[in-house]
């Protein structure tokens, strides 16, 4: 689904359901060959079903929405260029619409980013880290598609409990080569991570070269709807730039899939749908020509809202 922004320009809040006329209008996927009145909607929702737990609200269901998309891109993109040189590059359907309407675009008929973009553009990055979990073996891959050979590079591996406690962490010197996918990490964690409870922990992957960080990952150990999410308290701050606002975010907790979600439509932010960390202060840029006041301007939506 795309946003409540774009919704709302074609739909009244009677209209907010799935199974509404307006809604099934919108979907233009009909799959009568698996029951009869099946569409679009309902596969997003019985997909939804498997990695998040099913949102009764509306305005909820079309966000996870986006999560799910975001997911699916993500793990197939990062699957091609984890293969490489078996795969060299991939495309996608689609970039964008010709209506507003329930798709598989990643950017919606008015040109607002859905989840999904945000996930392709970091998927698409020069260089990224790729970690695959599988009978407590945990494999790094770091895929290169420079020219230039990432020498003396060095593996950072921390895991948190999600009250942000470390449990224990490792680092490695790692070489990632040119235009390929380097397996740097290939590990039985159980010794890290024995009593840590999977569902609470999350492991923050780092890349560095020359006392830069080159790529960041978090991963999980579960599910999304299987995590172990607690309420939390997101400190905000916005300053003013030339280019508009810089806002700085902090909680005490983690928080999955922070959206910020904007009043009013003209603004890019230049990261959404991410993860906060505890006691790590994030940064978005949000690019616009007018005035706000934070307070009322921003809205923020989280996993651990609606969990």
């Amino acid at each position: 689904f795309p946003s409540m922004h774009t919704i709302k320009e074609f739909a009244v809040e009677a209209d907010f359901d799935i199974d509404s006329e307006v809604m099934n209008h919108r979907q233009r996927g009909k799959m009568g060959y698996i029951s009869p009145g099946f569409n679009g909607n309902h596969m997003i929702k019985r997909y939804m079903e498997r990695y998040y737990k099913v949102p009764q609200n509306f305005e909820h269901f079309t966000y996870v929405s986006q999560l799910l998309q975001a997911k699916a891109y993500q793990t197939a993109l990062e699957a091609h260029r984890k293969n490489m040189p078996h795969c060299m590059g991939s495309l996608y359907w689609q970039l964008n619409d010709s209506w507003p309407t329930i798709s598989w675009s990643t950017v919606d008929y008015y040109g607002r980013w859905k989840a999904s973009h945000y996930a392709v553009q970091k998927a698409n990055a020069p260089v990224i880290i790729v970690p695959q979990y599988e009978n407590q073996v945990l494999k790094i891959n770091v895929v290169n598609d420079g020219w230039n050979q990432l020498d003396d590079a060095k593996l950072s591996l921390a895991f948190f409990d999600f009250d942000g406690n470390e449990l224990s962490s490792l680092e490695k010197n790692v070489s990632a080569k040119s235009n390929h996918s380097t397996l740097i990490f290939n590990k039985n964690i159980d010794e890290y991570i024995e009593a840590a409870d999977l569902n609470a922990t999350v492991a923050v992957i780092q890349l560095y070269h020359a006392d830069t960080i080159v790529s960041e990952r978090f991963m999980y150990f579960a599910e999304p709807k299987d995590l172990l999410l607690s309420k939390c308290d997101i400190v905000y701050k916005a300053e003013k730039t030339n280019k508009g606002y810089v806002i700085s975010l902090l909680s005490n907790k983690l928080v999955k899939n922070v959206f910020i979600d904007l009043a009013f439509s003209d603004a890019f932010v230049s990261d959404n749908y991410f993860d906060l960390l505890p006691n790590r202060e994030t940064k978005v840029e949000i690019i616009t020509k007018e005035s706000m006041d934070i307070g009322q301007a921003i809205d923020l939506i989280s996993l651990n809202d609606i969990y």
